[in-house]
Order: C-alpha cells, then sequence, then structure tokens
C-alpha cells in the first residue's frame, strides 16, 4: 500500500467527545456499558492492521476508493470530508477512529468512519484507538 507523502497525527480520543458513539455500541451490540467504559480506557493507539481493516465492521472505508466516493458517503452522514482532508495535509491533531475488538467477532468500528475513508482515499494507514473485550462481550 502506498502512503501520502504526509502522515497526520493521531491522538487518543477522548470519552466525553465519543460518549454518543460508545452508547450506540451498547444499544447495537448489546456491549454492557461498565465493561466498554473499562475498554476504552484500557485501549491503545495502534497502527491499523491491513487485515483487521479489510475486515471491519460498520465502516464504508472498505469499500470507499476515490475522492467522488467518499465527498458522496460523508455527505449521506453530514460529516465534512474536505475539513478532514484539510487537518490532515496540515498535520493537525485528529482523534483516531475507534475500534472494538471482541474474541473471534468481526471488529467493529464504533467511531471515525469519515477519518477511515478519508486515510483510504489519500492511502495513509491510520492509528487506531483499539479496545478489546474477551469474551463475547454481551451482557
Amino acid at each position: 500500500m502506498c502512503y501520502a507523502s504526509f502522515e497526520p497525527s493521531w491522538r487518543a480520543p477522548k470519552y466525553a467527545e465519543e460518549e454518543a458513539e460508545l452508547l450506540r455500541v451498547v444499544t447495537e451490540l448489546g456491549v454492557p456499558m461498565d465493561r466498554l467504559r473499562e475498554a476504552f480506557r484500557a485501549g491503545d493507539l495502534v497502527d491499523l492492521p491491513l487485515w483487521m481493516w479489510c475486515s471491519l465492521d460498520n465502516t464504508d472505508s472498505n469499500d470507499t476508493f476515490t475522492l467522488a466516493e467518499a465527498e458522496a458517503r460523508a455527505k449521506l452522514y453530514d460529516r465534512d470530508l474536505s475539513r478532514i482532508i484539510q487537518g490532515m495535509s496540515q498535520r493537525a491533531t485528529l482523534p483516531a477512529p475507534i475500534i472494538l475488538a471482541q474474541g473471534q467477532k468481526r471488529p467493529h468500528l464504533v467511531a471515525g468512519n469519515t477519518r477511515l475513508m478519508a486515510c483510504r482515499v489519500l492511502n495513509i494507514r491510520p492509528k487506531v484507538w483499539l479496545m478489546t473485550l474477551e469474551g463475547s462481550g454481551g451482557a
């Protein structure tokens, strides 16, 4: 995979900024909030493994290959792709996308779909905040 001539700077996401997305995961996946909160706090900022990116659930970045596709999909979610790309090109520090890994289940994108789409079309391998839940992760 080729990478852009610039690399964005990534930071650990802030819980308060991502709380709505985390609550969505509690509802959609049936993960108890206390376990998800603990997984968030114990998370780690890592390079997104390519195998994980290819198998990632809940993202459009797996099959978005052009800027036009990414822009159209970002608009569907009322997101501003150009602002993210501009920030990346100016080396702004961005909150890392959040991924939940649960045993043998497919990894699940919790937050950061537009950031991942931007990375895909710019050929950037992103860093992500990887949360891990042992076992099934359900109630």
